[in-house]
């Protein structure tokens, strides 16, 4: 009972833990970002929708994470689950609200990857337990099917860089009537603008590359172990992040150059300084869900190794209950049994269990009926010990008895006679004459 308060405890505190953390950073990044509206309305600058967004956003995360932390002192209740949904679609969106290459931008991005730290948190507090096996299936099914729809995504987003990407869209007010590339990049001097342009397209060609060795070992997953998968799966997510700073880094390379290049210099402001396409953010917000993945992988490759044990311990216990059964030690293995019982129940061997039970009733009631049996055979040997010793103890007494009765019925030696006096009277005629 209290291992199971402790664990409550340890959820509420990890669930506050995590409200906190998205209170602070993006709820008051965005909020204090987001006020500037105020002293925009006046000059009615077209990136007043935005901070207006911004600013609601952050109001936003700071009401219901109040409302989260103050969870038992409320009436309005908002579940744990709701609130880091509403907080994980909230963090994604609003990546793609601020102005680009602007502070808002870079101080939103920062406070929203902070909050991605309390969502996983949360994740972690949240997470369903189904069991060893159900957990191994369900969150290595999830994980797949998730990361295939992102690997997807950033494959598409591989080949907009790659092939679609036009660089003019996002040069100054993206209205360059000519060919952008013969204007601008190629005239760069030593060739430093096309190599960069290169650059920027092989940035695409890499994320296509890791997008689809993603795909494979999701496919695989199962086949190459989920441990394995894991690992592979990390240094891929290295290589995406690999892949978005080489496009971030060429990017604003290309866009210092078109400033320090004296041809171009004056037309900087007006039709060549560089706007984020949106790519960064993009890959950003992938790569943070990647790691989610990674997670629930991570998770459900740990969940196997416990269900091998378990597993190999039960049948090595159902064994030796085989061993000390044949042997006629029934609480042995009756002992070994429970044992192989509770592991078939840890490994979601629900029938196992019970047929194990079933078992374990069967050769306790047997045991039952066997010292049931010894007591009886027990008291019967001591009944008749007790009437053999009777018989004895009486036969004993009657030997005794007949001893006693035969030394007092014994004759002792005759008394002796004094001898006889010669009689004085003579002897008679009948004496004399014989009988005839």
């Amino acid at each position: 009972m209290s291992e199971k308060k402790l664990n409550i405890s340890m959820k509420d505190a990890a669930i506050k833990l995590a409200s906190v953390i998205i209170l602070i950073f993006p709820g008051m990044f965005q909020f204090f970002i987001g006020i500037r509206f105020f002293t925009m309305i006046e000059t009615g600058e077209s990136v007043l929708l935005s901070y207006i967004m911004i600013f609601l956003g952050g109001v936003f995360l700071i009401i219901i994470s109040i409302m989260e932390i103050a969870y038992e002192h409320i009436n309005i209740k908002l579940k744990p689950i709701n609130y880091t949904i509403m907080c994980l679609v909230e963090l994604i969106i609003w990546y793609f609200i601020p102005p680009n290459q602007t502070s808002a931008e870079l101080f939103v991005q920062i406070g929203n990857t902070f909050g991605m730290f309390g969502i996983f948190i949360l994740f972690a507090a949240l997470k369903p337990n189904f069991g060893p096996t159900a957990n191994k299936k369900i969150y290595q099914a999830v994980a797949g099917i998730f990361a295939f729809v992102l690997a997807c995504i950033f494959l598409g987003l591989g080949i907009y860089v790659n092939s679609i990407l036009d660089i003019a869209d996002f040069a100054g007010r993206g209205t360059y009537p000519g060919d952008f590339y013969y204007a601008f990049i190629e005239t760069i001097p030593d060739n430093a603008g096309v190599i960069t342009y290169q650059q920027i397209r092989y940035s695409g060609t890499l994320m296509i590359l890791t997008s689809v060795c993603i795909l494979i070992v999701v496919m695989l997953r199962n086949r190459i172990t989920l441990k394995m998968s894991s690992i592979i799966f990390l240094i891929l997510i290295g290589w995406s992040v690999y892949d978005v700073i080489m496009f971030g880094t060429n990017w604003d390379k290309l866009d210092k150059l078109f400033l320090n290049t004296p041809s171009h210099a004056p037309d900087y402001y007006t039709t060549l300084m560089l706007r984020d396409p949106g790519v960064i953010a993009t890959g950003l917000v992938l790569i943070i869900l990647y790691i989610v993945c990674l997670l629930m992988l991570l998770y459900a490759s740990m969940a196997v190794k416990p269900i091998i044990e378990w597993r190999r311990k039960r049948d090595s216990s159902i064994a030796a209950a085989e061993v000390f059964f044949r042997e006629g030690k029934l609480q042995s293995a009756i002992k070994y049994l429970e044992r192989a019982a509770e592991l078939s129940s840890r490994i979601d061997e629900e029938d196992k269990a019970v047929e194990l039970l079933v078992r374990i009733k069967q050769i306790r009631d047997k045991a039952i009926k066997m010292k049931k049996a010894e007591a009886a055979e027990k008291a019967r040997k001591a009944y008749e010990k007790q009437q053999q010793a009777a018989k004895e103890e009486a036969s004993k007494g009657r030997r005794e008895k007949q001893i006693s009765k035969s030394k007092v019925k014994a004759p002792g030696p005759p008394p002796s006679e004094p001898p006889s006096e010669p009689s004085s009277e003579p002897p008679t005629e009948s004496s004399e004459k014989p009988s005839s």
